[in-house]
């Protein structure tokens, strides 16, 4: 993907160990060679060994190889679900070179404090690199009805149940949208996309 100059790579968490492979052929258009096996479990040397195994280190590579003359943004979605991802961003910084790269990490504090792992290589990682961290805060009432109604075209009920279970979180939003299109339990009606009320809106894990 492209944006403006600069190469787009987006990683999420949820994807879990085939998240890199994802990441790769979203970006070439076609499947990558098979990727070295994730570890079991986290090195005793921590996030920097993860960030040093043969798997991380050809990711790296990849994306080194499209740095040549162009910068990169590079979006790693819910770090809170993803060590793989914390790896590539440690990999990324800890020896950051000449490398054009924009890291863009976002991780749900719910989600961090129910891996702490996770948040405890996300800690490391903030202690190392130079990081801009901000929080952002649930949507207002009006701002949640714009997004969905006018952004998302979803009708004023379907909206309105949206909104009380993500609790004016966009991301959670989004998420659980994509999860209702493909059950398909979305319909159109005279007032935008709706579902029926005994459809569930799932919550992303």
């Amino acid at each position: 993907h492209e944006l403006g100059a600069a190469h787009l790579l987006h990683l999420s968490g949820h994807e879990g160990t085939d998240g890199f492979a994802s990441m790769i052929a979203s970006h070439q258009g076609v499947a990558p060679e098979p990727l070295p096996e994730a570890p079991p479990a986290l090195p005793a040397g921590g996030l920097a060994a993860l960030a040093a195994t043969p798997r991380v280190m050809r990711v790296r590579r990849f994306i080194e190889g499209l740095g040549t003359g162009r910068p990169i943004v590079l979006v790693l979605d819910d770090v809170h679900a993803s060590m793989d991802g914390l790896a590539l961003a440690w990999a990324l910084t800890a020896d950051p070179s000449t490398l054009p790269v924009l890291l863009v990490l976002t991780a749900r504090a719910e989600g961090l404090a129910a891996a702490p792992a996770e948040a405890q290589a996300l800690a490391a990682l903030v202690a190392q690199a130079e990081v801009l961290r901000l929080e952002l805060a649930p949507l207002l009432p009006a701002e949640e009805q714009e997004l969905l109604r006018a952004g998302m075209g979803l009708s004023p009920p379907l909206a309105h149940r949206l909104a009380q279970v993500t609790l004016g979180n966009p991301s959670m939003m989004v998420e659980t949208l994509n999860e209702l299109i493909a059950r398909g339990g979305l319909r159109p009606d005279a007032t935008g996309f709706d579902a029926p009320p005994a459809v569930p809106l799932d919550l992303p894990e």
